[in-house]
């Protein structure tokens, strides 16, 4: 089991991805680890993007972080079938314009492992975990262009529910400058 306790931010990277690939150091080897083996973490922030993000919210529930950043959350699909439908769609869309780099990727000896992690982490109800949380201590943040995870009424409703909702301009569901640029200025490093 990982010792994960006192950080100061923990970052649950995308599906496949390693934390370090975003910038952040790699606390949680989360697609590599089984998730039962995996610690929810202490860290003042707890930052989770794209699939890391609902477990992210799960984690933040528990009480051991002061603050939430949720980075391009799976919130869209309804059902398993949708999850695959709306990452191949991202996958061919945003893959074949040449916007993924997939140099962070995990070994794919790990897929079997990260495919059961992503649909335990899949399964976890958004929206009925989101109503749970302090809004004064959750941001989410979105990239502009993202239709295929998170649908424009799903973020007007995250907005009328009282939660920080940013959208980035020339992002989609994939990592940018833009986002990164964001997530600094969130934790104030700018």
């Amino acid at each position: 089991m990982q010792n994960n306790q006192d950080q100061e931010i923990c970052f649950l990277p995308g599906w496949m991805f390693d934390a370090g690939y975003y910038g952040f150091a790699s606390k949680v080897r989360l697609w590599q680890t089984p998730l039962n083996k995996i610690q929810p973490v202490s860290a003042k922030t707890l930052i989770g993007f794209s699939l890391g993000s609902n477990l992210a919210l799960k984690w933040f529930l528990e009480g051991k972080s002061e603050t939430l950043i949720l980075i391009n959350p799976v919130i869209k699909p309804r059902s398993l079938a949708d999850l695959v439908l709306c990452h191949l769609r991202y996958l061919f869309a945003d893959s074949v314009k040449g916007k993924v780099d997939w140099s962070g990727t995990i070994s794919f000896k790990y897929l079997p492992r990260a495919a059961y992690s992503g649909v335990k982490i899949f399964n976890l109800n958004f929206w009925q975990t989101i109503e749970k949380c302090p809004r004064e201590k959750v941001s989410l943040v979105f990239g502009e262009e993202d239709n295929f995870f998170a649908s424009k009424e799903a973020k007007e409703i995250l907005k009328t529910k009282g939660f920080k909702v940013t959208e980035v301009p020339q992002s989609g569901h994939h990592w940018t400058e833009n986002l990164s640029r964001e997530i600094n200025k969130q934790l104030n490093y700018d």
